[in-house]
């Protein structure tokens, strides 16, 4: 795990780059001249998506055979793609955008780069400056006499070369994209096209009437004037804040398995456990609690966004090869309380659930209610997913690309994963983050509090397999206790404190559960502890005493332990292991945390100190199997 920035690894600000010729590319066939139906997912996807594709120096294609392939390549696609070659309407009759396929062309631009790829500075880090490898956008061009899509091919002095791609979302979303650049390299190599698209956005149409049969609390629904549509509309890609912080974080693989086997070990469900329904859960926890304002109402919902891919979920299904926006937002919520103190599987379950909510059914309720309302997705965690488009994987002919990344601007509303760069994959990933300045510090820390790399994570996985009838401790005197000798009974371990705001009304509930069950197989383990704020000060003996006569306990009193840090109590380990907690990621946040352990020895729950001991009642009753 690590972090790249604009503080350890500084970024070139100017690229300085020469713009040698510009043209228009026309398709190299006949162009039917009709006008395109663009779909209610394409309609509010009206702005531009600029990627850019990084290619070592080939001898056998130099700078001119690059560009006049390429050039040669985008005319022939354009004949299968002709509505690239088109320009965005607006349909005064339907009040709703359309492409007219005049043949009017696409940009395609040639220059050069006075440095060198190896001066331009790490191409995993979305440097802003990457920006000007990519057309410049006229303003003054309407919406109906822009270009959809515009290439740059800029040759750095090593003989390297980047290939930036400015195309207008409503074209296509990342899976066409990848299909198009695979057409396009197969052109370039004198074959024919990979894949014969399929561009029938009326497949995507909604139905008549349109039926809305779910209520879709991810959709926001907003007046937008026809008018408008003439103008890039704000999104969420260029929303935001100014006067951020913009990392770039990594998760290794071996993080990835640490986090999955996290989900496992807290009872999250196989097909929930998967590398991106992980890492959208960590991130999802980590911005909320970074960003939570103080004293918000722990029952407030917070929902993360993504996007769900339906071309195998509709019925019948897409055609592999459609080409247009077939993914729509899938969602998750969770209370801020679940994200503070919940379990981890807990989220991640919830990241699957709002995959799995779309259906067919549903997809085209959403698709129903956009043609009757106009609006965006809500959420307050957005991912932006380029993890495993592939893009570095095409083939060229002078090679693949040692990366493709989008162009991003920092933006405080979205979180982007990228892929690794070429070569250095261990099938981990990067997450761009924008934050102001002190949010970024608490994202940081709690990004970090997962340390799952080499021994780490051998341990982790030991600590997550053992029972805890294999852990001894010590009681007051500093003799050795085998948990053992708890087998068949249902435990609660807490740490205590006597010197805590909560001391007296936990020790009083806690009595009276002691007392209630103790001879129907329940025990509770008590585990002094002086790590928060020294409310624990006292020595074993000192502590035996004070618990027994200040406030009656009758239950075990163990040696004073620590539950956090590298002196961590092995069976802490364990229960940290089993069951995570949020604020400070696994660790104990402050005494009277609560563990409820089964006759099995499995631990079943872990509370939050705050949560009454009677409150635990029931689920008691239950694992003893009073009720």
């Amino acid at each position: 795990m690590g972090t790249i920035s604009q503080e350890c690894n500084p970024i070139v600000h100017d690229l300085r780059v020469s713009i040698h010729r510009s043209s228009t590319v026309y398709p190299s066939g006949p162009s039917d001249g009709q006008s395109m139906f663009l779909s209610n997912i394409d309609q509010v996807l009206n702005f531009d998506v600029e990627t850019i594709h990084f290619f070592a120096a080939n001898p056998d294609f130099p700078p001119e055979a690059v560009g006049e392939r390429l050039e040669e390549a985008v005319g022939r696609l354009l004949v299968a793609y002709d509505f690239l070659a088109g320009r965005l309407k607006y349909n005064l009759e339907e009040e709703r955008l359309e492409i007219e396929c005049n043949g009017a062309g696409v940009g395609f631009s040639v220059g050069s780069s006075e440095l060198g790829l190896e001066e331009i500075g790490d191409l995993v880090f979305p440097n802003p400056a990457f920006r000007q490898l990519v057309a410049k956008k006229s303003d003054k061009l309407g919406m109906e006499d822009r270009p959809l899509m515009h290439f740059q091919v800029t040759f750095f002095k090593c003989g390297g070369f980047a290939i930036g791609i400015s195309s207008n979302h409503t074209t296509m979303d990342g899976i066409s994209a990848k299909m198009f650049f695979e057409n396009l390299a197969s052109l370039a190599h004198g074959r024919p096209l990979s894949s014969i698209p399929c561009n029938n956005r009326r497949l995507l149409a909604a139905r008549s009437p349109p039926q809305v049969t779910f209520s879709h609390p991810e959709l926001l629904k907003l007046d937008l004037s026809p008018l408008a549509l003439d103008v890039q509309q704000a999104t969420i890609l260029y929303a935001g804040v100014k006067n951020i912080d913009f990392k770039l974080f990594r998760l290794s693989g071996d993080d990835i398995a640490g986090l999955k086997l996290k989900a496992k070990a807290q009872g999250a469900s196989g097909p929930s456990i998967t590398g991106f329904n992980v890492v959208a859960a960590h991130i999802w926890r980590c911005k909320v609690l970074a960003t939570m304002a103080p004293g918000c109402n722990p029952n407030d919902e917070s929902t993360v966004l993504y996007a769900v891919d339906l071309r195998s979920r509709l019925r019948p299904p897409l055609p592999q090869s459609y080409n247009g926006n077939a993914v729509l937002t899938g969602y998750g919520s969770a209370k801020y309380c679940e994200l503070e103190e919940g379990p981890f599987a807990t989220l991640v379950e919830a990241v699957r659930e709002g995959a799995m909510r779309v259906t067919d059914e549903y997809a085209r309720s959403v698709i129903d209610w956009g043609q009757l309302y106009k609006g965006f997705p809500r959420g307050d965690v957005m991912i932006s997913s380029w993890w495993r488009l592939g893009f570095a994987e095409v083939d060229y002919p002078w090679g693949r690309p040692i990366y493709s990344c989008p162009v991003m601007i920092p933006n405080s509303e979205i979180i982007v994963l990228f892929p690794d760069k070429k070569g250095m994959s261990d099938n981990g990933v990067n997450v761009c983050v924008a934050l102001p300045t002190k949010n970024m510090v608490a994202f940081e820390r709690l990004f970090y509090k997962i340390r799952t790399k080499g021994e780490d994570y051998k341990k982790t996985i030991e600590e997550m397999t053992k029972s805890i009838y294999e852990f001894s401790v010590k009681d007051t005197r500093g003799n050795d206790v085998s948990l053992s000798s708890y087998r068949g009974k249902v435990l609660l371990i807490v740490n205590v404190a006597s010197k805590c705001g909560l001391t007296h009304a936990n020790y009083k509930e806690l009595n009276i559960l002691h007392e209630k069950y103790k001879d129907q197989g329940f025990e509770i383990l008590a585990f002094p502890c002086n790590q928060f704020l020294s409310q624990e000060p006292g020595n074993g003996k000192q502590i035996q005493e004070a618990v027994c006569t200040l406030f009656k306990a009758e239950f075990p009193i163990f040696d004073k332990v620590e539950v956090n840090g590298r002196k961590t109590l092995p069976l802490y380990k364990f229960l940290k292991a089993q069951k995570g907690g949020w604020l400070f990621w696994d660790s104990v946040k402050w005494n009277f945390t609560k563990f409820l352990v089964d006759k099995n020895g499995t631990v079943v729950e872990r509370y939050a100190p705050t949560t009454s001991p009677l409150k635990l009642e029931k689920e008691i009753q239950t694992l003893l199997g009073v009720l």
